[in-house]
């Protein structure tokens, strides 16, 4: 995300076209991993059934830069 941002802030503060097409393609990288999150989330919270609670917790989680890696140790304790 600290990639799309600088590259968010190039394009529109600079004229350099790699910039663009550097928004464009870590963008849809970034998009892409999203979807990936919110999908293996679903897939988990139906294999393991987890409650409702933990898995909005969790999506939460996925909106918060970092937060990821708290659920990730937390996640790890368990197993």
């Amino acid at each position: 995300m600290v990639v799309l941002v600088t590259f968010s802030v190039l394009k529109r503060t600079t004229d350099y076209e790699w910039a663009l097409l550097g928004v464009k393609y870590i963008g849809w990288a970034h998009g892409i991993l999203f979807i990936a999150y919110v999908y293996l989330l679903w897939a988990c919270a139906d294999k393991y059934k987890w409650k409702f609670g933990r898995v909005v917790l969790f999506f939460v989680a996925s909106l918060l830069p970092f937060a990821p890696f708290f659920v990730e140790r937390k996640l790890r304790h368990e197993g």
